[in-house]
């Protein structure tokens, strides 16, 4: 599976509390997959098997490490944070 090919994501509080500790809503992370972000494989031995770099529909850029389940088409966001200036000038220039 690949994660664009996603039908919703995969949600609990422990990520759901994560992604606030940074600032980030469920809302936000949904945003950036429906305004068609870049993907990127995470690197080796990094949380997640994808990044989702992208804007919200507010425009605020934000990158989210994605766990994926081959069983499932519901990606697992990690955690995230406001794209670094690197992330913005490689995948959102």
């Amino acid at each position: 599976m690949k994660p664009w090919h996603a039908e919703s994501f995969d949600w609990d509080d422990g990520n759901d509390l994560e992604l606030a500790s940074h600032g980030i809503s469920q809302e936000e992370v949904e945003s950036v997959f429906e305004e068609g972000p870049v993907w990127a494989p995470n690197k080796k031995d990094r949380a997640g098997d994808w990044l989702m770099i992208g804007r919200t529909a507010g425009g605020r850029a934000l990158t989210i490490p994605l766990r994926l389940d081959e069983t499932r088409l519901a990606p697992r966001p990690i955690t995230g944070w406001d794209s670094t200036a690197g992330e913005r000038t490689r995948y959102l220039a």
